[in-house]
């Protein structure tokens, strides 16, 4: 669990982290919608570089769900200057980290995969939610 009150909230805390956002319902783009409106920032990131485990692609692939639109409980966002060392820390830790992307001082908010762009859109209903109507 890496969400608040968890060894990965205190690292990022100790690394003087500038933002922190907790994921749940909605997923991993719900979550970099809210955290970049409440930091007033834009930002760009690439999807290649998300943490994401293998068997959680591959459950989606079967059901046909976006893996980034999925309930993220117990993920965590973090926005930090130099992200590379606290993400260092938190692997020796054992923790799935990586810098995905960067904020600015724009209003754009860019999802990269490969050499393709688009904007991120405001945050639709979680994936589970869909598959229960269904």
């Amino acid at each position: 669990d890496y969400g608040a009150g968890s060894i990965v909230w205190k690292i990022a805390q100790e690394s003087d982290a500038s933002a922190l956002y907790a994921m749940g319902e909605g997923g991993f783009l719900s979550a970099l919608w809210k955290m970049a409106e409440a930091s007033e920032v834009g930002l760009e990131a690439d999807f290649r570089k998300v943490p994401i485990r293998q068997e959680t692609i591959e459950v989606c692939e079967i059901f046909d769900l976006n893996p980034y639109k999925l309930q993220a409980d117990g993920a965590v966002l973090i926005g930090i200057r130099g992200g590379e060392a606290l993400v260092q820390r938190l692997r020796n830790e054992g923790f799935m980290a990586e810098v995905i992307g960067q904020t600015n001082s724009g209003n754009d908010r860019l999802l990269y995969s490969g050499g393709s762009a688009r904007y991120l859109e405001r945050p639709a209903e979680d994936e589970l939610q869909q598959l229960l109507k269904e």
